[in-house]
């Protein structure tokens, strides 16, 4: 505690942290439930729909990775706050009558931030802990992903507590893509800094 409390970038990225895992985990639990109650899809075929979000975040990975160490965390944030803005948003329009393909491009949007901001945070957070405190950073870091998904699990309880349907889908979409926008915003901050940093 004394460490977090005098360094105060590091608490900004576990909070990061938690926010981004309570977006990521909010609809790879909620979105999943969806499908099946509402589509009426099996779960092989959910499973299937749901795999875009993690092909694509293996994809974005090692791109992720060469950015983080050739301009910084600050970039691949970025990206990642922009795709979680989109998907949050893109969800939105999701409906009982959208198509297979539009689902899969959907969950293809998601699986971005996925890589993105998973490499960007870890970065950050390496590049704001000492090598003293690395070990105590990486298990504050995996507590901050452990936080995240069970806030997203509370969330999900709360929203479909009465049915799960495509209204409370969009509830939940709503208030992540909230959460996301917030996280866009911290993202623009970590740009200018960064920029003056280089300045001076």
């Amino acid at each position: 505690m004394r460490a977090l409390g005098q360094n105060r970038t590091m608490v900004a990225v576990l909070v990061e942290q938690v926010a981004v895992q309570g977006v990521f985990y909010a609809v790879f639990f909620g979105l999943p439930m969806w499908l099946e109650r509402v589509r009426l899809f099996p779960p092989a075929t959910t499973g299937l729909l749901m795999q875009p979000i993690a092909a694509l975040g293996v994809v974005a990975t090692p791109v992720a990775a060469r950015l983080a160490g050739s301009v910084g965390a600050w970039l691949p944030l970025l990206i990642g706050s922009v795709g979680l803005v989109a998907g949050c948003g893109a969800l939105l329009l999701v409906n009982g009558t959208t198509s297979v393909i539009g689902i899969v491009a959907v969950t293809a949007v998601l699986g971005l931030p996925n890589g993105f901001n998973n490499i960007g945070l870890q970065s950050a957070l390496y590049r704001s802990a000492s090598a003293d405190n690395a070990g105590v950073a990486a298990g504050l870091f995996q507590t901050g992903r452990y936080i995240g998904a069970i806030s997203s699990a509370a969330l999900l309880g709360i929203v479909f507590a009465r049915d799960v349907s495509t209204a409370t889908l969009h509830h939940v979409a709503a208030i992540t893509g909230v959460v996301a926008v917030l996280l866009l915003v911290a993202a623009g901050l970590g740009v200018r800094g960064s920029r003056r940093s280089c300045a001076l």
